[in-house]
């Protein structure tokens, strides 16, 4: 039986892999999972995976359709840690 409030054991701050990604464009596309079954498979919590989706939702055809890409979830994940690194090396310095 499913449980309603659903806590994933999972380690704090781990970051989605590229394959977690493409289960999750798997379970959405193909499957037509929700976002609740798939955070549970994936042993995640709902606002995880739902932030994911968020981030990598594409428009298509003129903003007629909307896509999960893990390919651009997976870019904008990269430039996001890249501008992060970039913050915490300038106010390093100017700590110094």
């Amino acid at each position: 039986m499913d449980k309603l409030n659903f806590t994933p054991i999972h380690k704090k701050g781990q970051h989605l892999t590229r394959e977690e990604r493409s289960i999750i464009y798997t379970r959405l596309t193909q499957d037509k999972c929700s976002v609740y079954k798939i955070a549970k498979e994936l042993n995640r919590s709902y606002n995880t995976i739902n932030n994911e989706i968020k981030r990598g939702t594409v428009n298509l055809y003129h903003g007629k359709v909307q896509r999960y890409k893990p390919e651009v979830a997976e870019q904008i994940y990269r430039n996001n840690r890249q501008k992060l690194c970039e913050l915490c090396n300038i106010s390093n310095f100017q700590n110094i």
